[in-house]
């Protein structure tokens, strides 16, 4: 398994174990509001609920942002090579490591640092068609391209 096939798996570890925080997030709330029921009476009772229901719908929006992260991670192409960055490509620079896939930021991963990053985010969208050679300027700091893997 090369490098960057072992860095996709670990992002699909990282979106795995938030989903599961949500959805124990979801199940929590739900079961607060439970309780509410059982012991709550009168207006008090409609205010638990409808803050209840405020929080389970704020945490399905967000499982449902997971599930488009999930989606992306099954359709990126960690097997696709060619001279050019596309999405699927990690993306060594003079400076920094880009995974062009998914949108997580900052992580670290076998004691390196990596920047996992949309094709629709600015930093991707600057890379991707360059080769390697080619360089960039990103806030102002110039990199230049050194290994498209």
């Amino acid at each position: 398994m090369t490098e960057k096939q072992k860095l996709h798996a670990y992002c699909k570890q990282i979106v795995q174990a938030r989903s599961e925080e949500v959805r124990a997030e979801i199940k929590k709330i739900q079961q607060a509001a439970n309780e509410e029921t059982k012991s709550s009476a009168g207006d008090k009772y409609e205010t638990g609920r409808a803050m209840a229901q405020l929080e389970i719908e704020r945490s399905l929006a967000q499982l449902h942002e997971i599930e488009k992260l999930v989606t992306a991670l099954q359709n990126t192409n960690t097997e696709a090579t060619g001279s050019s960055i596309r999405s699927g490509a990690m993306v060594v620079t003079s400076k920094n490591t880009f995974y062009i896939s998914i949108s997580l930021g900052a992580i670290q991963f076998n004691m390196k640092n990596y920047f996992v990053v949309s094709p629709n985010s600015p930093i991707a969208k600057l890379l991707i068609g360059k080769q390697q050679g080619d360089s960039i300027s990103w806030n102002g700091v110039s990199q230049v391209i050194q290994l498209i893997e």
